[in-house]
Order: C-alpha cells, then sequence, then structure tokens
C-alpha cells in the first residue's frame, strides 16, 4: 500500500472503509494530474502493455502454464529439466568465450 498511501498524501486519491476492506477513490486532483500528465502515461501504460504481451509470448514458448493439469510433480520436473538445460547452455557458453 505505499503507492496508494502516496497517492493519498498528495491528494490525488481518497480512501474508505467498506467492512474489512480499504477502498481508494481517485480525486479531482488526480483526475487532474493524470490528464497533465497523459503523454506519459499512454507512454508508460504501452510500454507495460508491449512487456506483458513478451511475457506472454515467453510463457507460450517455454510451456509455463501449459502443465495445469498436471501435479505439482509434473510442474516441478518441467522446472527442474529447464534449469538443467539452462546450466549446461551457460557452461557451454563459457567455454565458447574462454575458447583461444
Amino acid at each position: 500500500y505505499p503507492t496508494l498511501t502516496f497517492l493519498e498524501e498528495a491528494g490525488y486519491a481518497v480512501s474508505s472503509s467498506e467492512g474489512n476492506k480499504k477502498v481508494f477513490s481517485i480525486t479531482e486532483a488526480g483526475k487532474a494530474h493524470l490528464e497533465e500528465n497523459r503523454e506519459m502515461i499512454d507512454g508508460v501504460l504501452d510500454h507495460l502493455e508491449r512487456f506483458g504481451r513478451k511475457m506472454a509470448a515467453a510463457r507460450e514458448w517455454f510451456g509455463w502454464g501449459d502443465d495445469k493439469d498436471e501435479g505439482r510433480r509434473g510442474r516441478s520436473e518441467k522446472r527442474d529439466q529447464f534449469r538443467a538445460l539452462r546450466h549446461r547452455l551457460r557452461a557451454a557458453l563459457g567455454d565458447i568465450a574462454d575458447a583461444p
């Protein structure tokens, strides 16, 4: 909650309690700040979207998430296999780098 606390202290957000939850809402000052910085914010959101697409592609490429029907053991075995492969690749690259 540090970011939300900062936004509240800056006057960009307010909080209220709903039962056991603390709910935050944007203030008029917060909306104005967003509009004043719209270009930068849009750039950050675009960057996050691109990063998210790259992470989704990596998950697909590495098969992460494909093992939802497998038990923990299957996921653990895949992780161990991937880790071993990564170590072998690192060692091979080290050998190449050290070669005369």
